[in-house]
């Protein structure tokens, strides 16, 4: 790597102080969620962690996302290092030696001439890049109606029949959620709480702090669901309003039918 070479330990320490300062952009929680991620897709937590990291923390599109994300990145750069380590199978044929002038590198901008300083500021811009590119991801908004990949279904509270069958409906490959609109009888509540549940009674999901909006002129809780989650399979959501008090009151129960997942 090409390096230029003047910078003193304190010039150093001012531009890392700099790139930090940027933390701003991605706080502690993110990199949490970054650590996780990375956990997750090295093997490293339990069968009951993934199990929880999969029902829970992925219980969003955009964590999805940087899910995908992550699964690239860390396979782009280990297809990178194995094409590195792999020995040429022809012997390249001598040379007579010539000096090689040197390329300016990424960073030729910056005199940094320790290597694992250069490394390190290296990885640093890299976490800042992408705290930025996640932060205005998450800042756009998404048109409900408008995006393919998003599937709308009306639920009203109890057994929602329609010819006398529980509600069913299809998921499409291309889905990556399910947005459910749990019909209200009365908006009584400030916020709302619901859970899936499987015809078995697993609990799959729980998303707290909901709230009302104006649906085709009625009133519902939006509660949206990754489509992974949903199989094959009868499920319950079970929904909670949240009184003065901060603690949540059972309302009503909605039941759906999912025939397929492709």
């Amino acid at each position: 790597m090409y390096l230029l070479g003047r910078l003193d330990q304190t010039s150093l320490t001012q531009i890392e102080q700099e790139l930090l300062t940027s933390a701003t952009l991605y706080d502690e929680i993110l990199l949490a969620e970054d650590e996780l991620t990375d956990q997750y897709l090295a093997n490293e937590l339990s069968e009951e962690e993934r199990r929880s990291f999969e029902t829970h923390f992925l219980s969003t599109p955009e964590r999805l996302q940087k899910l995908r994300f992550a699964r690239t990145f860390r396979r782009y750069v280990g297809e990178t290092a194995l094409q590195d380590a792999t020995p040429q199978s022809v012997e390249p044929t001598p040379t007579p030696f010539k000096p090689i002038a040197k390329k300016p590198g990424l960073l030729s901008f910056l005199p940094i001439q320790n290597p694992v300083a250069a490394y390190a500021l290296a990885a640093a811009v890299v976490i800042a890049f992408i705290g930025i590119s996640w932060i205005a991801f998450n800042s756009l908004k998404r048109t409900p109606r408008g995006s393919g990949n998003l599937l709308i279904v009306s639920l009203t509270p109890g057994l929602t029949r329609e010819n006398g069958e529980t509600k069913s409906f299809a998921i499409a490959a291309d889905t990556e959620s399910v947005q459910l609109n749990l019909e209200l009888t009365a908006n009584e509540f400030p916020g709302y709480e619901a859970e899936l549940l499987t015809g078995e009674r697993e609990s799959l999901l729980v998303k707290a702090g909901l709230r009302t909006e104006s649906v085709e002129g009625k009133r519902s809780v939006n509660f949206t669901i990754p489509a992974e989650l949903l199989k094959r399979n009868d499920y319950r959501v079970r929904l909670s309003g949240r009184t003065a008090a901060g603690t949540y009151e059972p309302l009503s129960s909605y039941t759906f039918r999912v025939t397929d997942n492709r």
